[in-house]
Parts: structure tokens; C-alpha cells; sequence
């Protein structure tokens, strides 16, 4: 696992250059699940403390700013964001890093069944959706009245991609075979109407390792969303300088 983040941390590399070795890392590490040499809070710890790092730093390494989890009031309630840039104004940009799924393991001698992504997967999107509406509420310049009609979903849409702060998840998830892959998109896409925008690296088990989902990758790549933010945090830094 550090071997991966070693290499984002010496620089020049991108999130793109090791998309392939992060799914034979959480296939090696699936392994030590399964073969009890490693307890699951420990699994549960290192893969999301694992997957933040990753990101964190692949954003730095595209946008030459390091974002750091943070603690942010909102319209209704103070939210510890995973990742943020904010200014003396308040954030500008905020990312919410999620790990999902995981294969059956033996718990004092009892098999524990896999993991499915859809287990929880409608709580942890409605945190998201809630905390980026929270946030925009409070921070927007334009506020809510700049919305010309909440009838009109185009000119919510519109306001939702301006108002800052800009929000974004990033998701690594495990899919099952019985899990449908068509709710799982529809789910991110409804989801992706409250925030700027959704990576998704999403694998499921093949004979021999872990393989990513062609439609995930496409519709909601990592690589492309690591891009994005970059992109939103240098515009902005520019600004403040």
C-alpha cells in the first residue's frame, strides 16, 4: 500500500498512472482478509485511511495545492469535510472520500458474509448531498434567491455547478455479483444533482484479481474528477494571490 502513495508523494505522477496497481493492492489486501492476517478494523482503517491519502495526494500533484481534512460550519451544522481548500472567506473547495464493500471473512470461526456497496450506500449519498446543499446555503455570494425558479431543475442545476463551495465525492467501491450495476448508476446520478461532480472507481472480483467497471470508469472516472478539482482549486488560488 505505501509503495502506491510513495510513488504520488515523489511527484509527477498522476492518479491515471496507478489506477491499475491500486486494484492489485486492495486485491492483495482482500487476501489477508480472508486468510485472518489481518483483523477487520484494522482492514476497514488502512483501506480508508489508504484511499484518502491517495487522493488527497493526487490532487495536490495536479493542482500544487495540498488539501487537508477540515472542520466546516454550514447553514445548519458544523461538517468535518475528508478534504477542503478554503480561504479567509470560507471553502472553496470540499471532497468527501468514501471506501465501500468488502469480501466474507471468518470472525471467531464464524463466516461473515461479503459486503455489498449497497448496504449503506444510500446513507453515505445522502450525506454528501446534504452536506454540499448545507454548505452552498451558508458560503453562495449569490444565495438561494439567485436560483431564477426551483421549478425549473435546469436553473437548480445551473446555481448548483456556480455556488461555492464547489463539492465533490470521490468513491471506491466493491461490487458483488448480485449487486445490479444499473441501480448503482442511477443512484451516483441522481446523487451527482447535488454536487459538482462523482468519481467512482468501482471493481468487482474476476478469476484472478480485481477488474474496474467499464461503465463506471467512463461515466464517473476518478482520474478525470482528480482533474476537475485541480482545475477549480488553481482558478481560485489564482484569484487570492
Amino acid at each position: 500500500m505505501t509503495n502506491i502513495l510513495e510513488r504520488l508523494r515523489q511527484g509527477g505522477t498522476t492518479f491515471e498512472e496507478v489506477e491499475s496497481e491500486i486494484l492489485s493492492t486492495l486485491w492483495d489486501l482482500d487476501v489477508r482478509l480472508q486468510t485472518a492476517t489481518i483483523p477487520m478494523e484494522t482492514y476497514r482503517n488502512d483501506k480508508g485511511n489508504w484511499w484518502m491519502d491517495l487522493v488527497s495526494q493526487a490532487i495536490a500533484n495536479a493542482s500544487g495545492v495540498q488539501v487537508k481534512p477540515d472542520s466546516v460550519p454550514g447553514a445548519s451544522e458544523t461538517h468535518n469535510v475528508d478534504l477542503a481548500f478554503t480561504s479567509k472567506s470560507g471553502p472553496i473547495v470540499c471532497v468527501e472520500v468514501k471506501a465501500q464493500g468488502n469480501p466474507g471473512y471468518v470472525l471467531r470461526g464464524e463466516q461473515k458474509p461479503e459486503r455489498r456497496m449497497q448496504s449503506d450506500i444510500d446513507k453515505r449519498l445522502k450525506e454528501v448531498k446534504y452536506t454540499s446543499m448545507d454548505l452552498k446555503r451558508k458560503y453562495d455570494r449569490g444565495g438561494v434567491s439567485s436560483i431564477l425558479s426551483l421549478d425549473r431543475e435546469q436553473d437548480w442545476l445551473e446555481w448548483k455547478q456556480k455556488a461555492l463551495p464547489k463539492f465533490y465525492a470521490l468513491w471506491l467501491g466493491r461490487k458483488v455479483a448480485k449487486e445490479s450495476e444499473a441501480l448503482l448508476l442511477k443512484k451516483f446520478r441522481e446523487a451527482e444533482k447535488y454536487l459538482n461532480g462523482i468519481g467512482a472507481l468501482v471493481y468487482e472480483q474476476q478469476a484472478d484479481g480485481y477488474q474496474q467497471i467499464g461503465t463506471f470508469k467512463r461515466e464517473f472516472s476518478v482520474s478525470n474528477m482528480i482533474r476537475t478539482i485541480a482545475s477549480d482549486i488553481r482558478s481560485e488560488a489564482s484569484k487570492r494571490t
